[in-house]
């Protein structure tokens, strides 16, 4: 066996994929794990006390790097069942998520609202995730 045989070689790195790596190394708010998420009562929809130190992380990587964007994920349930009642409290949970994060100083134009009403995936159903991504 060749030394060249014995090292392994590493592949180049392009441009493209040193940019897909960095992306991919930009912490998580909050974790290493995953988006920060705020959980709710099942009928609330003002901002949990405890939410201010969740979203901390979130507002110091905004503030940081104007080229990030948040996202706002919103769940629901609801004990009667109805589809516009889910959707309609989602969407007042990311709003009142989106407005701390504009009072701490987030533009409104880096951050998007989705409200998913009871379309939830796993995990708590009453809770809004912030997910931080660049574009």
């Amino acid at each position: 066996m060749t030394p060249a045989e014995a090292t392994p070689t590493e592949p180049e790195q392009t441009a493209e994929t040193a940019q897909s790596e960095q992306v991919a190394a930009l912490p998580e708010p909050g974790s290493d794990t995953g988006p920060v998420s705020i959980a709710f009562g099942m009928e609330e929809t003002g901002l949990p006390s405890s939410a201010a130190t969740a979203l901390t992380p979130v507002v110091e990587q905004m503030k940081s790097d104007t080229e990030l964007r948040v996202q706002l994920l919103a769940y629901a349930s609801s004990a009667d069942g109805s589809a516009s009642s889910v959707r309609r409290k989602s969407l007042s949970r990311a709003l009142s998520v989106r407005k701390f994060l504009m009072d701490q100083g987030v533009q409104s134009t880096r951050i998007e609202v989705r409200a998913l009403g009871d379309q939830n995936e796993g995990g708590a159903p009453d809770r809004v995730d912030a997910v931080v991504e660049r574009r």
